[in-house]
């Protein structure tokens, strides 16, 4: 009987479900000669799983499952819930945390007069251990006294609405793909080439106020954005 690609790509998925998230794969040699099918026809299978993105090759290394990406609906919601929501764990170190002079972009973005005082704070945003994002906030100082690096290790949204009674109205988002730098690669502990998911977010608390401008920056391998439309009366989707 002829075993065809349908076939090893199936005794693939099923060996994929005893593989740990990043869990090595045996060799193709190993696997032909287990199942006793030819090299070229598992090369074919396997390369059907690398283009679904179930599995990866490294050159030198060897071929490997792949974690699958978490998925996000964009909304108010904070990494820290929607990682929760999966049964993850998930954590923050911070990078930076510094007073600065509100330049006149970072002025206009959060209404307030160029050259106040705003506290810039950037954390690499991490699920079970693994580094997923990396944001940077910038909110004016006058709105969160006495806040240090040790009180945003976790939600930020949650401190903000229980320290201060800050709640996030609204939130004007873009969605964009960028490259990242050096220090963004290092620190979301990605190889080079990778692109980065990018949000940028400004939120509107229940008083009117802009307090918060947010960029995420998220792993492309990583991290799935999903956006929830309804079509309004009158026909338009929003």
């Amino acid at each position: 009987m002829t075993v065809t690609r349908d076939d090893v790509r199936a005794r693939l998925e099923t060996l994929l479900e005893s593989i740990p998230a990043g869990g090595r794969l045996p060799g193709e040699r190993e696997l032909s000669r287990t199942w006793g099918v030819a090299r070229m026809t598992l090369r074919r299978a396997v390369d059907g799983l690398v283009v679904d993105g179930r599995i990866e090759r490294r050159v030198g290394s060897g071929t490997f499952a792949v974690r699958p990406p978490m998925a996000r609906v964009l909304g108010l919601t904070s990494f820290t819930e929607d990682v929760t929501r999966r049964g993850g764990v998930p954590g923050a170190t911070v990078v930076d945390f510094r007073v600065l002079a509100a330049t006149p972009e970072t002025a206009s973005r959060l209404a307030m007069p160029e050259g106040d005082d705003v506290l810039r704070i950037s954390r690499v945003r991490t699920s079970d251990g693994d580094p997923v994002a990396l944001e940077t906030v910038e909110i004016p100082v006058g709105y969160v006294p006495g806040l240090t690096d040790a009180d945003v290790t976790g939600s930020l949204y949650g401190v903000l609405s229980s320290r201060y009674g800050i709640r996030v109205r609204s939130a004007a988002m873009t969605l964009g793909a960028a490259m990242p730098d050096r220090a963004a690669t290092r620190l979301l502990a990605m190889d080079q080439g990778i692109p980065c998911l990018v949000v940028d977010m400004t939120d509107v608390d229940t008083s009117g106020r802009t307090v918060m401008h947010a960029r995420c920056q998220y792993r492309a391998d990583r991290y799935r954005m999903t956006v929830n439309v309804a079509t309004t009366s009158n026909g338009a989707t929003w």
